[in-house]
Parts: C-alpha cells; sequence; structure tokens
C-alpha cells in the first residue's frame, strides 16, 4: 500500500514539474539587443540567414542586395550582388534557406538557383546552380534537404514538389488544409495561393516545415525513398479570403495574418505569429513580437514575446540566440537570447 501511494505521489509530482517546466516558457519577453555595423542603413530587408559565424541580409533597396555581418561583432564585412539580368546579377530573390553547411535562394525571375558558401578572407561566394532548371514549374521557394530539393509555389496540380539536382519533379504533395468541402472543388492554382507559406529544413536531417502566410497553420513533412509524408498538420485557424471563379482576390481585410517567418535547428521549428488583421493593424500586420518554438514533432514548447516587432528569423546551431529584423524604428538587425528549456 505505502508503495502504491509513493507511486503515486511521483506520478503527481512528475506532471506538476512537467507543466511548471512548460508554464515557465509561457508569455516570457525577451530583450533585444541591437547589432550595430559600420553605422549602416538598412532599406527594406527581406531575408536573414545564419552561415557559420556569417549573418547574410538580402536587401533589394541598397547598393548591394546581400550584405554579409560577423554574427559577433556586428561588422559588416563584405557585400555583393546587383539588381539586373547579367551572370552575376539577380531580379527577385526569394527568402535565403540555410540547411547549415551552405544556403541557397531562388529568382523568381530567372527561374535559377543560387547557392552561396563561405569562403577564405570573410567572403561568401554566390554561384548559380547550373544543372538546376525550372522551365515547367513556378516555384516561389526552394529549400535544399538531403540530396534533393523541396519546393512550393502556385502550383495547379501540387503544394509541394520534390526535385532532384536538374531541377526535375520526383514526387509531389497536392493535399491542401481544407476548411470544407466547398474549398475542395477550388482549383489549385487559387488554393496555392491561399495556401502559401515559408519553408525551412532541418539541417541534417530530412524534415521540413510550412508555416502559412495567411492562417496560423503549420506543417511538418518527412522526404524518404523520394516521397514526401506529411507528419504533423497544426491549424490554429483558416484563411479567409476573397475569390471569383478563375482567380484569387485575396485576404479579406478582417482576416488575421499567420506567420511571417520561420527558422529551425536541429531540435526546434521558430515562428513569428502576427495575428494581426491589415484593417486593424495596416503595415504592421506583416510585423510580430510573438516568437512560438515547437520541436520537429509539432509540440509546441515555448511561446516568447519580443520586446520590439520583427520580421525574419534566424536561429544559432545551439539553440541559444536568435537574429531578426527589427522594425521598431528604420529597420535593424537584432538579437535575442532564447532561455533553455
Amino acid at each position: 500500500m505505502t508503495r502504491k501511494i509513493s507511486l503515486l505521489l511521483f506520478t503527481v509530482v512528475l506532471i506538476f514539474t512537467s507543466c511548471k517546466q512548460k508554464e515557465n516558457n509561457q508569455n516570457i519577453t525577451l530583450k533585444h539587443q541591437t547589432l550595430m555595423y559600420n553605422n549602416y542603413l538598412l532599406g527594406a530587408p527581406h531575408s536573414l540567414a545564419l552561415l557559420d559565424t556569417f549573418l547574410i541580409v538580402a536587401d533589394h533597396q541598397t547598393d548591394s542586395i546581400f550584405h554579409v555581418i560577423n554574427a559577433n561583432t556586428g561588422m559588416e564585412l563584405y557585400k555583393t550582388g546587383h539588381c539586373g539580368q547579367g551572370p552575376n546579377e539577380f531580379l527577385l530573390t526569394s527568402i535565403i534557406v540555410s540547411n547549415g553547411d551552405s544556403a541557397f535562394f531562388y529568382d523568381l525571375n530567372k527561374r535559377s538557383l543560387y547557392f552561396l558558401t563561405q569562403q577564405p578572407c570573410n567572403k561568401i561566394h554566390i554561384e548559380n546552380f547550373d544543372t538546376f532548371r525550372s522551365d515547367t514549374l513556378s516555384h516561389n521557394y526552394v529549400a535544399p534537404i538531403k540530396n534533393q530539393f523541396i519546393a512550393t509555389g502556385v502550383y495547379l496540380h501540387a503544394r509541394f514538389c520534390l526535385l532532384d539536382y536538374s531541377g526535375k519533379l520526383i514526387d509531389k504533395y497536392s493535399t491542401f488544409p481544407y476548411k470544407d468541402e466547398k474549398e475542395k472543388n477550388l482549383s489549385g492554382i487559387i488554393l496555392s495561393q491561399v495556401y502559401l507559406g515559408r519553408l525551412t529544413v532541418q539541417p541534417g536531417g530530412n524534415r521540413f516545415a510550412c508555416a502559412q502566410d495567411n492562417a496560423k497553420i503549420l506543417t511538418i513533412f518527412s522526404v524518404s525513398d523520394n516521397k514526401i509524408s506529411l507528419e504533423k498538420e497544426i491549424i490554429g485557424n483558416y484563411p479567409e479570403y476573397r475569390f471569383t471563379s478563375k482567380e484569387y482576390c485575396g485576404l479579406k481585410h478582417d482576416s488575421p495574418y499567420g506567420y511571417m517567418a520561420i527558422c529551425a535547428s536541429k531540435n526546434y521549428i521558430y515562428t513569428l505569429y502576427s495575428g494581426k488583421s491589415y484593417e486593424k493593424y495596416s503595415g504592421s500586420a506583416f510585423y510580430s513580437t510573438e516568437l512560438i518554438k515547437y520541436n520537429w514533432q509539432g509540440e509546441e514548447v515555448g511561446h516568447y514575446y519580443l520586446d520590439v516587432p520583427c520580421s525574419q528569423l534566424c536561429v544559432t546551431p545551439d539553440d541559444k540566440t536568435i537574429y531578426a529584423i527589427s522594425y521598431e524604428n528604420n529597420p535593424e538587425i537584432v538579437k535575442f537570447e532564447i532561455p533553455i528549456n
């Protein structure tokens, strides 16, 4: 009898401790530190990635598109890339996706894939992945996963595409979240715009996640044996949008936006969630102070509030530091220390 009581007490304490740990990671405000580098002013940065100790900022409203910054000192080390149609020029670059060892971005207009690698003398080399061709599919994001690529975009018959190194289609995943039966009858072109999201990949792993722009929907997939498989879909709400029989007309102004940014480490997924409508918040709906942390099983393991509104994210491999673009005043790079679970 005594043994049973002791076991019961141990179980209660274990549950209480687990709940307490979860509470300790809820509603914590994280204070930012500003990275200053040569008094350089950002224009309209749209992407941020971490490659070793280098931060790579993509900004189309400055003299060079890509700026390489020492993540430890905040000093700008190097800048490269100009707008144009030449061999080393770019037109419309997607977000930069890092898989730990290298980083990739896709030029939507040139339909070309590029990768960035670290070079001596604190430089980053940008090279065209010249074996990759995308003549038939309109991608928005392309990310490396193992020896293949995962892509999403405005497709007629797919939500995600698995591609080989030449850009050839290997597999596709065509199921959307579908809020009702009526939505299942909409064309893929409309649905792929409604449920368009941002991609991140598990460094060194076989999983990727997609955070929806227009709703609080996070989806986790795995890639194995040349096949995309759904692992977990976390649905907080569905997008409310306008459309005709032939085209998507955008999110309703009173419908809240979803995730504004996503990044990942080997163990966790980090998202910036807006939850604001354009009708009520105007342009500030595209920035967020709400940072939600998930594990790769789709469980929420941390919920934090940033002391400044941000967009774009990247995280250190040890999960100790988040870098972001702050929009409190002028755009600037900030960092936050993350509490250890």
